[in-house]
């Protein structure tokens, strides 16, 4: 594209305000998708690391292709799929959703029609694309089905469908694992609604290394009750959508482990504790040896438990407890050796990797300081060398490093600021990096394993230079001291006129939810073009991670414990004294704005701190804890029958009298999640106080509250509210 062209194709989204200032809109932020950044989909390296595939935008076909590059020098290899060739009796053509490649490279599993049901749960329509014969097999006549896997060897896919677990030999013959699965009582393979939210559960199975056997969660919900959401969908009478949903301090399913054997089509039932949770199920580097990931329910005790198939046999190889609660990740790697694994703990008070003798018990720490690791990105076994990103570089950043088994020979790879996400070639050669800032979206790049750059692969030049001529606000990153003298993390957004003789409205932004950040180095997406166009409205945004946020070590984090919401609070309110002693700001006009837990804070400052709160708009909040979830709930506030003062002193139900600003409370009528109880039992307490407030209900919208027109009328209705009352 010519710069002509493009110049007179960039003026067609700009609205001036006719002094020459291209203003940012809902309208290109949310409809015309103005600012979109480019990514890169679904990432598959190849087995020699050479190469890697992705799934990549046709222009001319408006399909998904599949394409194999070169690594090194970005050239094409070969187009593996081309997304409007493939066609089959059924279909006239495909759209790719997603792909994977099974271990020999010649045979790719293709999802198509692909329906999502909760967070990470889909379920789609599969198709089987030789590379050699180029023949396309519709599996299972286009029965939906999830959790779709090759066996290692390649040989065999597993599944689940309709609460059963299932694979397809070599022949595509199906075998039924499991036919007891009945929906709301039993699911075989397939995590129920909570262990999917909580621990990301979703694929409860997983297959042996040798491809033998297959290891899968049965979970028995029989005695979970039922939560009804009622969706109406334009028919003439409302439908009932009924699943399991755990609340806090009530039964949750039964878990049980079993193991298939693929060669004698037998299956052996571990004798566990099935009250206890099983977040993790994972085979280590010894022949017939599962690992089980327990917790008790308070999850401030984890276990580690080897299950010998051929012994018959259940080892407790580590315990790890807390005063408050132990944290599960995917941070646990069996090195080949058959003696050692690697994990991370926050057991000395910041998460780092240990390297674990799992026969002599003896614990050695690989990484120490205070400063957290975030990710275990990968283990090169060849040279006894594992990396890692970590904060080491402050709480808001994610930057590579590599150290040795020993703990030594530490090394910076990525040393741009900013956060950086990995993705390391099977070889330990190449690595691919995302890198966002908070003031710039996306780039991805190649680089030796040695932090040396080898090329770009997507800069989002054209997005970034577009953003530039609206004269966007930087973001500063800045502290703020609490009641405590602590300080916090933040940032500030000033109006690029800034004058700070006047006296500016101030938006708050905060999530404040256990162990995450919004003040972050990183890309925050649309909301930052919508906080763009509150700043070029006159307002300051400011976002601060308060105690009980990540990033900070063990003790910042769980100090909020048994107490949700009180240290919390009082950190968002400390922030709005400070903002108001600021000689620009109208301490008189302070406003807030969150989502989830974020709505959550906001129903709670704008009542706890009617006196320096004029505002806020909560989306989707939690108002009592006594109706989420079990897992969550529990991990951070006990339980109800345990602990009830933590659930009642804090729910802005409880002080609903006291609010006296203007107040927005906003959900989806299908949400999943935060079921719309929440806002319902927020609006009966308010009408009791007889408060004044404002509400909207999204019909069938989930969590995200998205889907066509939605997301900008959601956000035109904050937006003027915004305006009208700040």
């Amino acid at each position: 594209m010519n710069r002509i062209i493009l110049s007179i194709w960039l003026c067609c989204y700009f609205t001036s305000d006719g002094q020459g200032i291209n203003r940012f809109t809902l309208e290109n932020i949310w409809q015309q998708g103005t600012f979109r950044a480019k990514t890169i989909q679904s990432i598959n390296w190849s087995l020699n690391g050479k190469f890697y595939t992705s799934l990549v935008p046709n222009l001319t076909t408006n399909k998904q292709d599949i394409i194999k590059y070169n690594l090194v020098n970005g050239g094409i290899e070969d187009t593996l799929v081309k997304g409007h060739l493939l066609k089959t009796p059924n279909v006239k053509e495909l759209n790719i959703d997603t792909y994977e490649m099974n271990p020999k490279e010649n045979e790719i599993l293709i999802a198509t029609a692909t329906e999502n049901i909760y967070r990470y749960s889909n379920k789609s329509t599969y198709y089987l694309y030789n590379l050699n014969t180029k023949v396309c097999l519709l599996l299972l006549n286009g029965r939906k089905i999830s959790d779709v896997t090759f066996s290692p060897d390649g040989k065999n896919i597993a599944y689940t469908y309709d609460n059963n677990l299932y694979y397809l030999d070599q022949q595509k013959v199906e075998h039924a694992i499991t036919t007891n699965g009945i929906k709301n009582k039993i699911i075989n393979g397939h995590g129920d609604w909570v262990y999917e939210e909580e621990y990301e559960l979703s694929k409860a199975f997983q297959w042996s290394p040798d491809s033998k056997q297959i290891a899968f969660c049965t979970f028995n919900e029989s005695a979970v009750k039922e939560y009804e959401l009622q969706t109406w969908q334009d028919q003439l009478y409302p439908q009932l959508y009924k699943y399991k949903y755990p609340k806090a301090g009530e039964e949750n399913s039964k878990v049980n482990i079993r193991i298939y054997e693929i060669e004698t089509q037998k299956t052996l039932e571990i004798p566990l504790n099935n009250d206890a949770y099983i977040p993790k199920i994972t085979w280590t580097s010894e022949a017939g040896v599962l690992c089980i990931v327990q917790q008790n329910r308070l999850q401030n005790i984890k276990q580690l438990l080897h299950y010998n198939i051929a012994e018959n046999k259940i080892e407790n190889i580590l315990t790890e407890s807390d005063s408050a609660y132990v944290e599960i990740n995917d941070d646990l790697y069996y090195l080949q050796d058959k003696t050692h694994l690697i994990y991370s703990s926050e057991i000395n008070g910041f998460r780092h990797l240990y390297l674990y003798n799992y026969h002599t018990k003896f614990n050695k720490p690989i990484t120490t300081g205070n400063w957290e690791v975030h990710k275990l990105e990968g283990v090169d076994e060849v040279n006894k060398k594992l990396f890692f990103t970590s904060n080491e570089k402050g709480a808001s950043e994610r930057q590579l490093y590599s150290i040795n088994y020993e703990g030594k020979n530490k090394e910076a790879i990525i040393k741009t600021e900013g956060v950086n996400e990995i993705q390391i070639s099977p070889d330990f050669k190449y690595f691919i990096n995302k890198h966002t800032t908070i003031n710039q979206p996306a780039d991805f790049s190649v680089y030796s394993i040695n932090g040396r750059q080898i090329r770009v692969i997507e800069d989002n030049k054209l997005i970034k230079e577009k953003i530039a001529l609206y004269k966007p606000a930087e973001i500063i990153f800045f502290k703020i001291a609490n009641s405590n003298n602590q300080l916090l993390n933040a940032w500030i957004m000033k109006p690029v006129d800034f004058d700070s003789t006047k006296k500016y409205p101030v938006l708050i932004y905060v999530y404040g939810g256990p162990g995450h950040q919004t003040v972050l180095n990183a890309w925050m997406g649309a909301n930052y073009y919508w906080f763009q166009l509150l700043a070029q409205k006159g307002y300051i945004i400011v976002s601060v991670d308060g105690r009980g946020t990540g990033g900070m070590g063990a003790k910042f984090k769980k100090s909020t414990y048994a107490q949700l919401g009180k240290l919390e609070c009082e950190d968002v309110i400390a922030t709005a004294k400070y903002l108001g002693q600021l000689n620009f700001v109208d301490k008189t006009r302070i406003g807030i704005f969150g989502w989830s837990f974020g709505g959550y804070l906001s129903s709670l400052a704008i009542t706890l701190g009617a006196d320096f709160f004029k505002m806020a708009v909560a989306v989707a909040p939690v108002t009592n804890w006594r109706f989420y979830d079990s897992i969550y709930t529990e991990r951070f506030l006990k339980t109800p029958q345990e602990n009830p003062q933590g659930y009642d002193d804090n729910s802005p139900i409880s002080h609903a009298n006291k609010l006296r600003g203007h107040y927005l409370i906003i959900h989806g009528s299908g949400d999943d999640n935060v079921h719309v109880q929440h806002t319902m039992a927020m609006i009966n307490a308010l009408v009791s106080n007889n408060k004044k407030f404002s509400s909207m209900i999204y019909p069938d919208k989930n969590h995200g509250i998205y889907g066509g027109n939605t997301r900008l009328h959601l956000y035109q209705l904050m937006t003027d509210f915004i305006f009208e009352k700040l």
